[in-house]
């Protein structure tokens, strides 16, 4: 009995060494482990669709943001939206629009931004991986069909080649943010186009300071930085 007695407590003991040092190897690993950047962004504007006219123009975006919206840091709760801004012919009174996005139906009157001069309108709609959005639009009831062509391509960088890119050129405003496996900041991303996509990244600390990024939508490439 004494001999199994001994026996049983040397491998109680190996057991609990064993537990121990598995997990202070976990542990090590969660501490060497790198955030993933995509997971602090409070801002993605993934998708964005332009269209001229002869006397009008309209941009509509893809939006993903939080809310309410502070630049404080800190990611908030998501909300996904469709924007649609429209530059109507002079004198327009009245804006109504109509599109189907993933099967269901959207239509309403636009509002008037009497400071930007346009027609705005925004409902709970996913167009991120819409390539084209034909649209019903009336101007004071005179309505007529479009299509919007989204300005993606399949050589458009993701959010996460973006922010790899960004944090392997910017590593030195970057890491200092980084604490073992958290990211102390959020981040904004923001599909731009003139004439070729191109991206608007902000990285915003704790501090509510903010370092803004203009980046080369296919080769990630950082043309402008600012401080704001």
């Amino acid at each position: 009995r004494f001999f199994h007695s001994v026996k049983a407590k040397r491998l109680f003991v190996s057991l609990l060494a064993l537990c121990t040092l598995l997990c202070a190897l976990l542990a090590f690993c969660g501490c060497k482990g790198t955030p993933i950047l995509t997971d602090y962004v409070s801002e993605h504007r993934n998708n964005l669709f332009l269209y001229e006219g002869d006397d009008f123009f309209i941009k509509a975006q893809n939006v993903e943001r939080e809310h309410p919206y502070v630049a404080d840091g800190y990611k908030g709760e998501m909300t996904h939206r469709a924007e649609l801004f429209i530059t109507a012919p002079v004198g327009t009174q009245s804006c109504s629009l109509f599109f189907i996005a993933d099967g269901i139906e959207h239509r309403g009157e636009a509002s008037y931004d009497n400071v930007k001069k346009h027609f705005y309108y925004s409902c709970a709609a996913d167009l991120s991986n819409t390539e084209s959005l034909p649209l019903r639009i009336g101007f004071d009831g005179a309505e007529q069909e479009i299509t919007l062509s989204s300005v993606k391509t399949k050589d458009l960088l993701s959010a996460n080649e973006l922010l790899a890119r960004l944090f392997e050129a910017e590593a030195e405003l970057l890491k200092p943010l980084v604490h073992g496996r958290e990211f102390c900041g959020e981040l904004y991303i923001r599909l731009l186009y003139e004439n070729a996509p191109y991206f608007y990244v902000g990285v915003v600390d704790r501090s509510g300071n903010t370092t803004a990024f203009l980046m080369d939508g296919k080769t990630g490439k950082i043309l402008a930085k600012r401080n704001a």
